[in-house]
């Protein structure tokens, strides 16, 4: 009875996370994360290990109850890819923004 049960991982495209980034409530900066650090040449290898099929540590997602999502674990990662790809996410507020590392977006 003291066992805690935790939640089984599961894998899903990039294509379907950006999704629900940009069209449901993801909160990808929760109040309790650390802003954004990392620098566009860090951010840079994030994206060269992607696409040499090198793969990432696995970013942990808190589903609450009210289907709210938020990063738990993985922010920078996330951002890196949203940047590259030049797209944008939802803010605490709800607003489209951009990231603050877009030097190295593809147009």
């Amino acid at each position: 009875s003291l066992r805690i049960n935790k939640p089984s991982p599961i894998s899903k495209p990039i294509e379907e996370i950006l999704s629900d980034v940009v069209t449901s409530k993801y909160l990808i900066r929760p109040s309790y994360q650390r802003q954004e650090k990392i620098s566009v040449i860090k951010a840079s290898s994030i994206i060269e290990s992607t696409l040499l099929g090198i793969y990432l540590p696995p970013i942990f997602i808190y589903k609450r109850k009210s289907g709210e999502k938020e990063v738990v674990d993985g922010q920078q990662r996330l951002l890196s890819v949203i940047s590259f790809l030049g797209k944008q996410y939802r803010n605490e507020k709800g607003e489209c923004i951009w990231n603050d590392a877009r030097e190295y977006r593809v147009d």
